[in-house]
This record gives C-alpha cells, sequence and structure tokens, in this order.
C-alpha cells in the first residue's frame, strides 16, 4: 500500500495528471526559451554611447578645415596676460562688473611676505 494514500495514487494515474505534466513543462520550455530570446536581445550599452561609437564620415569637410587654419594661435605669453572677466546681469537687467580679485599667485605673495615680516 502506497503512503500517500488512495486519491493521490489515483491522480497520478489519471489522464489530468498527463494533461497538466504536459502543460507545465510546454510552460517551462515556452518561459525559459523567451529568456533566453531577450537576454540575447537586450542592448548592454546605452545610447549615448552608441551615438560615440558610431562610424566616422569618411569625407572631409574643406570649409571646417578652413575655418580651423584661420584661428587665432595663441602663444604662453599671450595666455598668461589673457585678462578674464565676465558680467553679470542682476534680474532687473542691469550689468553688474564685479570688483577684481586677487590673483592666487599674488594672495599667496603677500600671505608669504606677510608671514617673513
Amino acid at each position: 500500500m502506497s503512503s500517500r494514500g488512495p486519491l493521490f495514487d489515483s491522480f497520478l494515474k489519471s489522464k489530468e495528471f498527463v494533461v497538466l505534466l504536459f502543460l507545465t513543462v510546454g510552460l517551462s520550455v515556452f518561459w525559459v526559451t523567451f529568456g533566453v530570446y531577450g537576454s540575447f536581445n537586450k542592448s548592454t550599452i546605452e545610447p549615448n554611447v552608441k551615438k560615440q561609437i558610431s562610424p566616422l564620415d569618411p569625407k572631409l569637410d574643406k570649409q571646417t578645415i578652413e575655418s580651423l587654419k584661420t584661428r587665432k594661435v595663441m602663444t604662453s605669453e599671450d595666455l598668461q596676460n589673457f585678462e578674464i572677466s565676465k558680467e553679470l546681469i542682476d534680474e532687473n537687467g542691469k550689468v553688474i562688473k564685479p570688483s577684481p580679485s586677487p590673483s592666487p599667485q599674488a594672495a599667496t605673495a603677500s600671505s608669504s611676505a606677510s608671514a617673513t615680516e
């Protein structure tokens, strides 16, 4: 005699069990198949990276090259003497010119001069 009971034994021998078994196996195969298909077709590359790695156009734009040739080349002396300024605009549209602030070199020079005195 079976330890599972007569009702369970009769279910294992019935037609419903075979149908349930085939449906379960079929659903499992369907699930695994679409899981594998989805993992192969899922892109792990972000859209902005896809745009960055797109192939370059092999044709050269002559107008852009000519405009690059006309750019001003600045020497290191030009860059050292280059003054950076910015204009701030308040809520009324009035231009506010900021007061000049000491450069980091001037600030360290004045602090080291006061420390030596």
